[in-house]
């Protein structure tokens, strides 16, 4: 049996985006086909942290190519002071993921680093959703000086680019 390929997603800040939370704006719509097309080309596991907005957009596109998707989440209440509706969708999510990582019971200063840590450490490849005003990660560097392939689709102009090594 072929291992599949491990992809990692790694999201921006969903406020950064010209369309934030409103998914009836037609950016937001050409961006979620956009990443359906993408994960429907590349078949694997694919590891998200569902964070509302942006990760939870790009986890229900792993499900709808008909990809395997793992959630992980930087601690196990980050949901609860989300909306009704980001909540109820994260635990969907979840239900349908084939496996779930929380990086910590609570809450703590660098969790959501750590988690990122984690998609670019365990992923054969990376995939970045963000807009030119969000900061590359550290891990992501780090990916990227270990070889590892890193896609950037920029929200701003739905732009894909592959970046290697030599480019940071």
């Amino acid at each position: 049996m072929t291992k599949l390929t491990n992809f990692g997603i790694i999201t921006g800040n969903t406020l950064n985006t010209s369309f934030g939370f409103d998914e009836e704006n037609g950016e937001c719509e050409k961006l979620k086909k956009m990443l359906l097309n993408l994960f429907s080309q590349n078949k694997g596991v694919y590891y998200c942290d569902c964070q509302a907005g942006l990760g939870i957009y790009c986890a229900e596109e792993v499900l709808n190519s008909k990809n395997q998707l793992f959630c992980v989440a930087p601690y196990e209440a980050q949901s609860h002071k989300w909306s009704v509706d980001f909540r109820d969708r994260y635990y969907n999510l979840h239900e349908k993921s084939v496996d779930t990582k929380f990086i910590s019971k609570k809450f703590f200063e660098g969790c959501i680093d750590e988690c990122k840590s984690y998609i670019t450490e365990v992923c054969d490849e990376i995939y970045v959703i963000a807009t030119s005003k969000d900061e590359m990660p550290l891990c992501v560097k780090n990916a990227l000086s270990s070889g590892k392939k890193v896609t950037i689709i920029n929200c701003d102009d739905l732009t894909i680019k592959i970046k290697k090594q030599e480019d940071f």
